[in-house]
């Protein structure tokens, strides 16, 4: 399935969300196809009609070319919605993941993130006048621009107005999917992305707060920093936070591997390995995704609580991966060649 997620739906209450579509291509099958899609979303083969919460797609020699799934979100209620559309053919399966909003109307504050933050730069990234300060990372999923003039963001749950962008800014503007770096350096002269403050090594918030300077549009503590590592989403606006090794500044965050050691529990073999790869674990499996070493997903497939699991990766081109492996105990990461 393509893309492996769909995100920032916006449905005013009343009427269904704007139609998002993935495609699904799949060889070598037994059976047909099935796409399930956690409430409140609805998933149809038209834009237009037919939506429900499950459909089927009709196999040709035990493949299928290209098939455009279109998804949208209908809740008869206020909030914020995530879930998955499932595209299952017996034991296999890919999902995408989904989230989006239903509200009266707009006006209403749009869901952004902290997507990653790094309070001890390490030399890791200048800002535009060659000083490695402290930054935030925000992450816009919405298919729409978000300006953040106006803005609060704070080191302090007990002050969270403690910097405002400014509400004539020019250079808060996220595009679509799109990040935006804010320097945490205590030097508001160098620009409007440059807050009042800085972070500290020892641990303290991060929030973001909408223009009414009540609502927390984001937030989150952390206990330490290390220079050199960030701290972010494992996957953006993933609720799962990790450290990263390699930190992503204004890019997509991709899977951690600082995590390796983690997975002494769990095998896979062989490795290198050139189209078939096996991972076992003592824990039941839930999810597995393969990554690139940028951080661009390549698989995931769903395990089905399983503790052995085959993968055929013929179609991954040769190269260095990191295995995510998703348990009922935890996530753990892993490196993988393939050759």
């Amino acid at each position: 399935a393509s893309p492996l997620a769909l995100t920032g739906f916006m449905q005013e209450l009343g009427s269904p969300s704007q139609a998002q579509s993935f495609t699904v291509n799949a060889q070598n099958l037994t059976g047909d196809i099935t796409i399930t899609v956690s409430a409140p979303f609805e998933v149809s083969l038209n834009e237009t009609s037919g939506y429900s919460d499950e459909i089927d797609l009709n196999t040709t020699d035990g493949g299928i070319a290209n098939a455009t799934v279109w998804v949208r979100l209908n809740s008869s209620s206020e909030g914020e919605f995530s879930g998955q559309a499932t595209v299952s053919s017996g034991a296999t399966a890919a999902l995408v993941n989904l989230n989006g909003v239903t509200a009266e109307d707009f006006e209403s504050v749009p869901t952004l993130f902290i997507n990653e933050f790094m309070a001890v730069n390490g030399g890791v990234i200048a800002d535009e006048f060659g000083e490695f300060d402290d930054w935030i990372e925000i992450y816009n999923p919405n298919a729409f621009a978000v300006d953040l003039a106006g803005y609060y963001i704070s080191d302090d749950l007990g002050n969270i107005t403690r910097y405002q962008i400014p509400v004539e800014s020019t250079e808060a503007t996220i595009a679509p999917f799109g990040f935006l770096l804010i320097w945490a350096d205590n030097q508001t002269e160098q620009g409007d992305l440059h807050t009042n403050f800085g972070l500290s090594s020892n641990g303290e918030d991060v929030v973001l707060t909408a223009p009414d300077g009540t609502t927390i549009v984001d937030q989150y503590t952390y206990t330490s920093a290390t220079a050199g590592i960030s701290e972010g989403r494992n996957g953006d606006g993933n609720p799962q936070w990790v450290f990263f090794e390699t930190p992503t500044p204004n890019a997509s965050n991709g899977p951690t591997v600082i995590t390796e050691e983690r997975a002494t529990n769990m095998l896979i073999y062989p490795n290198p390995c050139q189209e078939v790869v096996i991972i076992e674990s003592e824990a039941s499996m839930v999810a597995i995704s393969l990554f690139s070493i940028d951080g661009k997903r390549g698989l995931t497939i769903g395990c089905n609580s399983q503790k052995r699991v085959t993968l055929d990766l013929a179609s991954l081109v040769s190269g260095m991966y990191i295995v995510q492996i998703e348990t009922l105990e935890g996530t753990v990461t892993k490196r993988l060649a393939v050759r």
